[in-house]
């Protein structure tokens, strides 16, 4: 049950805790699958599945009542598209409006374009580069937009809340060159000094030049390393004491972005989360920042 409680109207912080669960990119594949996870949590979460298109997003949300309809006063659906500035405030503002506290924010929503590289013997081998219009898309959506939605709901997340950024094993540093792999590993990594490197990428990115700065020749497979970064360097600093952020690899999952090569099922895709969620907030503080594998064992980025 939601609590509204009035506040001071010059603090726009909202003063209540309902264990309210926002998951981006929710409509189908893992996202969907984190929804009906969260669902049956025992917290029992309220679930905000969120989406880019609203009629799909209103689809899934409908799939979940009929087999849930039990849960028709915890799953609510909100139209958020992480790739834009005018989405994220229209969603920060029912935030607002609504005096909501957000307890668990789930940063799912990504795009790959499976052009980009094929499976060879259990490993991934570099195809085509992309046009600049889509290298844009998944570096606005990947990297830009989840910053963007990450801190601009941040004074709306609960004083123990928890952040988990969906990775891939696509982002961990070995794909990338040995410069590359210095500059998304340095604990001196600022803010600025991180979106320095990620304009000089994409700029570069939109020349096919990227290969030459020590960048996997994939959009996708860096934009997951810069989300590393920035939960590794960045997000940690802007965080309240006991909030926390995390980065997980699903697994590779048989979902429209993984492909029908991937031999992990969609049961599989969000153990690794879950395993976020579960964690105590003793445990969250100790792991605040880290990289976990698709079994929920922490691992090096």
């Amino acid at each position: 049950m939601n609590i509204i409680i009035t506040i001071n109207k010059q603090s726009k912080v909202p003063m209540e805790n309902t264990n309210i669960a926002v998951v981006t990119g929710a409509n189908k594949g893992i996202g969907y699958a984190i929804v009906e996870q969260l669902l049956l949590h025992p917290t029992k979460y309220s679930v905000f599945l969120t989406s880019r298109d609203t009629q799909r997003g209103e689809e899934a949300m409908a799939n979940l009542l009929k087999k849930y309809p039990e849960f028709k006063n915890r799953l609510h659906y909100h139209q958020l598209d992480v790739s834009s500035s005018k989405s994220i405030d229209n969603f920060v503002q029912w935030l607002e409006d609504n005096q909501k506290t957000v307890s668990l924010l789930v940063n799912n929503a990504g795009i790959f374009y499976q052009r980009e590289i094929r499976p060879n013997n259990g490993n991934f081998e570099f195809v085509d580069f992309l046009p600049p219009e889509d290298t844009k898309r998944i570096i606005q959506t990947n990297v830009r937009g989840l910053i963007e939605l990450t801190e601009k709901l941040l004074p709306y997340l609960a004083d123990d809340g928890k952040i988990i950024n969906i990775s891939s094993l696509a982002g961990e540093l070995w794909w990338q060159g040995e410069a590359v792999q210095n500059w998304l590993s340095d604990s001196r990594l600022t803010r600025q000094g991180f979106f320095d490197l990620l304009d000089t990428f994409e700029q570069a990115a939109y020349k096919q030049q990227h290969p030459a700065l020590g960048y996997f020749g994939s959009i996708y497979f860096t934009s997951k390393a810069f989300v590393n970064a920035y939960t590794r360097f960045i997000l940690p600093r802007l965080l309240k004491k006991n909030q926390t952020g995390f980065a997980v690899h699903p697994g590779w999952i048989q979902t429209d972005l993984g492909g029908k090569e991937a031999p992990g099922k969609i049961d599989d895709s969000y153990v690794s989360t879950l395993a976020i969620v579960n964690l105590s907030l003793e445990d969250s503080l100790k792991l605040s920042g880290r990289y976990f594998d698709e079994f929920g064992k922490l691992k090096d980025f």
